[in-house]
């Protein structure tokens, strides 16, 4: 039978990555937390790797892998080279694959369910329907409490270090001129609605960004303080 890895969440600036599995109908996974991505350990990245290899052998033994009969496909992403080094090693029936499955869906939710139980808001996630979305977007809305947010940030990752982590941001009040969505809490603002626009501002670039002014105001005495949620049991 076809065993199938791929992972979600390992280009986002947020939040761990998931690891999934697929064999048959029978999906499971593993949240690799933040911390690693925070560690200030020059070779943290092998770091990661070796956790992936970690959670991937845990995977393989819940989905009651079979060496003899079935046969891995696993994405060729650089996160996984310890991974496949190991079925390399242990001479495992194994190829690299282009995970174009039901699999990706179920991986890509979960990370975006992960997104959540943060502290991202959920109507936001739902606007993170390109790559360059979960990059900007999340790091517009981790500037809006940069103290508070960068707790779940991957520090270590280069975007983050030469430019968010200076990003700072100023408010003015005004009118919404056209249909658009606020950045705190995701939801609509609707033409001629009175906002709050938040320019943040980084050493290279400035962004827009737009707010109810409920959200805002929210934000100004502390109600946007994030509330951190264990996932459940497969954190890794």
């Amino acid at each position: 039978m076809i065993v199938e890895i791929d992972d979600a969440g390992t280009g986002s600036p947020l939040g761990g990555i998931v690891i999934g599995i697929l064999k048959g109908d029978v999906f499971d996974y593993e949240v690799i937390p933040v911390k690693y991505f925070q560690n200030e350990n020059r070779n943290y990245y092998d770091d990661v790797k070796e956790k992936v290899l970690e959670s991937v052998l845990t995977l393989l033994q819940r989905i009651d892998f079979d060496p003899k009969r079935d046969t891995i496909h696993i994405c060729r992403g650089n996160i996984f080279s310890h991974v496949h080094e190991y079925l390399h090693e242990n001479n495992l029936n194994w190829t690299f694959s282009k995970i174009e499955s039901h699999l990706q869906d179920l991986v890509e939710f979960i990370y975006d369910l992960h997104l959540v139980e943060i502290g991202v808001p959920r109507m936001l996630v739902k606007r993170l329907t390109t790559y360059g979305r979960y990059v900007t977007e999340l790091f517009k809305w981790v500037a809006l409490s940069i103290n508070e947010r960068r707790k779940i940030v991957k520090t270590q990752f280069p975007i983050w270090k030469r430019e968010w982590q200076y990003a700072e941001t100023k408010y003015r009040k005004t009118i919404s001129k056209r249909f658009t969505y606020c950045i705190e809490c995701g939801e609509n603002i609707a033409a001629g609605e009175d906002i709050v626009i938040a320019t943040i501002e980084t050493p290279r670039r400035e962004f827009r960004a737009y707010l109810h002014i409920k959200c805002y105001n929210k934000l100004r005495t502390g109600g946007g303080k994030i509330e951190f949620v264990r996932i459940n049991r497969r954190n890794a």
